[in-house]
């Protein structure tokens, strides 16, 4: 069994999380993203609730989104967290 961790999420309805590599650039200035992968979704409460659900994933999976997304408005209002 793949070595896992719980994410909480408290966004009515979850999440999807899905991982990206950067490309070469294309001449244009712009490195393009291309998502690799299978997304994952993390669920969530139902609307007019504030608890948060967990979700168990995979932990390198885990680890690498936060690392690609420490801006997203939801790691950084913690309405989505990794629980140890």
């Amino acid at each position: 069994m793949a070595d896992t961790i719980k994410v909480a999420c408290r966004i009515p309805n979850g999440l999807t999380l899905q991982l990206y590599e950067r490309r070469f650039d294309d001449g244009t200035g712009q490195k393009p993203q291309a998502m690799i992968g299978k997304p994952v979704v993390i669920k969530g409460p139902p609307h007019g609730s504030s608890a948060f659900v967990i979700t168990e994933v995979d932990r390198d999976f885990a680890a690498k989104w936060f690392e690609q997304n420490p801006d997203h408005p939801a790691v950084l209002s913690k309405a989505i967290h990794a629980e140890e």
